[in-house]
């Protein structure tokens, strides 16, 4: 019981840190040449992101699950996935979190 109290006292900072760490993160990613983040109206937790044709869906998926990094896949098109924001994403620098995923995009190239 005291954990959980513990984590009721840091939910809100730490959501709030998560928020602030995934802007920055999304921005970046929406750098990169071969991704296009976009945004659901509802400001939803849960991010779509277009990724180039030369891109291997599922070989992406791949390389970012063998670094601990989940998306989903499973969004009815070839070219599209979806990032899911939540608390995990303070475990890890967005520096560490780009160069994966600059790695996973390379690894996932079909050209």
């Amino acid at each position: 019981a005291a954990l959980a109290l513990n984590g009721l006292e840091t939910f809100q900072t730490d959501a709030e840190l998560a928020n602030e760490k995934s802007a920055e993160l999304l921005e970046s990613l929406d750098e990169f040449a071969d991704i296009s983040v976009k945004r659901y109206r509802d400001g939803s937790n849960i991010i779509p992101v277009e990724i180039d044709q030369d891109i291997d869906l599922a070989k992406l998926y791949e390389s970012l699950r063998s670094q601990n990094v989940f998306i989903n896949i499973d969004t009815g098109s070839e070219k599209i996935l979806h990032l899911t924001v939540n608390l995990s994403i303070l475990r890890r620098s967005n520096n560490e979190l780009l160069r994966i995923f600059a790695t996973a995009i390379e690894d996932a190239r079909s050209i």
